[in-house]
């Protein structure tokens, strides 16, 4: 795991790096705080912010609880919405969830998120932004492997953004992080 790690900290230090400001349509309120540790308190302009609200909060809010059942995507995906659209905001959210899961059902929930998009998903639905590549990684199932790296060659196809940079550093954290928990 540190070696994946070290990969995604490599690109990111690769990236752009974060200006003073970054404008609402690479970050929005909740993510632009988590992600760059800066404090922020609403409001939630999209459900998946909502889920970086959560955690920035350490715990599931009450308009989220519907987002931890079932077996699906955690977010509903509208009509008139793009497929890219759409799947850049679920990514988004479940890297986000993967941080407050704490609970064994929570986990559960997460691995339900990344069983259905492995299976009903490309990687290349999510543009050129890494979002949870760390919680297809460390999911450790071959498929769930080669779509982390999936996202990542999107990155370095696209020769990498400032946002790109920070997902990969997040991502690089929370792998050492697990890495740390879990004997080798």
């Amino acid at each position: 795991m540190p070696n994946f790690a070290d990969l995604l900290q490599h690109l990111a230090d690769r990236c752009p790096p974060p200006a003073n400001t970054l404008t609402a349509g690479e970050l929005d309120g909740a993510i632009r705080a988590a992600v760059l540790g800066e404090p922020w308190d609403g409001p939630c302009t999209r459900p998946e912010t909502s889920m970086w609200w959560d955690r920035l909060q350490g715990s599931v809010s009450p308009g989220n609880e519907d987002r931890w059942q079932g077996d699906g995507p955690l977010l509903q995906q509208h009509e008139a919405e793009a497929i890219e659209v759409w799947t850049d905001a679920e990514l988004s959210a479940l890297h986000a969830a993967w941080f407050v899961a704490k609970t064994r059902e929570q986990k559960e929930r997460i691995n339900r998120a990344v069983a259905w998009h492995l299976e009903h998903l490309q990687p290349d639905n999510a543009t050129n932004r890494p979002w949870a590549v760390h919680v297809f990684y460390l999911h450790g199932s071959p498929e769930a492997e080669h779509h982390a790296a999936t996202l990542i060659h999107n990155v370095q196809a696209s020769g990498g953004t400032t946002l790109a940079g920070l997902l990969l550093r997040d991502a690089a954290t929370a792998i050492r992080g697990q890495s740390e928990m879990t004997p080798e």
